[in-house]
């Protein structure tokens, strides 16, 4: 305000837009990794040929439709005459003519995914869950070391080194009682 003061509007304007104009490469990062995904092949390329003008208004047809072009599926690439295609409207006429064909190929091919993928879920499932017969079980270890009605795999024992010492002893018939192993491990865990 000090500077340009209230009444030209059009010096505020023009300071206003040589702050604030976007300096970065977004817009041009946009345009040129737009691609195809789903939906409509026209509304794709009436929305990348928008984006490609204005990241580049000074660019050339041919340029644009390279442009358009390679962000499509490769399926519809290889049905696109490189030749034949001179104009973005000649390209619009020949998305309109794959549009329905590409569409549906599209459905059919989802539809078959969509059927192995349920079967691969039910297969995981089976495999994630584990046995119920492991659920319901005590964990022999800790019910050996004193510890009744701890309900867990027995791969996933926190008490396996105490209990193969203690196998270990009874092995070497040493007397010791378990709460002397487990004074010994807690002693050994200690140091």
């Amino acid at each position: 305000m000090k500077k340009i003061g209230l009444v030209n509007w059009p010096d505020w304007k023009n300071s206003f837009l040589t702050v604030f104009v976007d300096k970065g490469w977004s817009r041009i990062r946009k345009a040129y990794n737009y691609k195809h995904f789903g939906g409509s092949l026209v509304d794709y390329a009436l929305t990348k040929e928008k984006l490609c003008l204005d990241a580049e208004s000074s660019g050339t047809t041919q340029s644009r439709i390279n442009m358009i072009v390679v962000g499509l599926p490769l399926e519809v690439q290889d049905e696109l005459d490189c030749e034949e295609i001179t104009s973005i409207e000649k390209l619009f006429v020949e998305l309109r003519k794959l549009d329905d064909a590409f569409s549906k190929k599209k459905k059919e091919v989802t539809s078959k995914s969509e059927t192995t993928s349920k079967s691969k879920d039910k297969l995981e499932d089976k495999r994630k869950k584990p046995d119920k017969q492991d659920e319901k079980k005590p964990c022999f270890m800790c019910a050996a070391l004193g510890w009744p009605n701890h309900y867990h795999p027995t791969s996933e024992c926190r008490n396996k080194n105490v209990y193969s010492t203690k196998i270990k002893e009874v092995n070497l018939n040493e007397t010791n009682t378990i709460s002397e192993v487990l004074q010994a491990s807690s002693n050994a865990s200690l140091n």
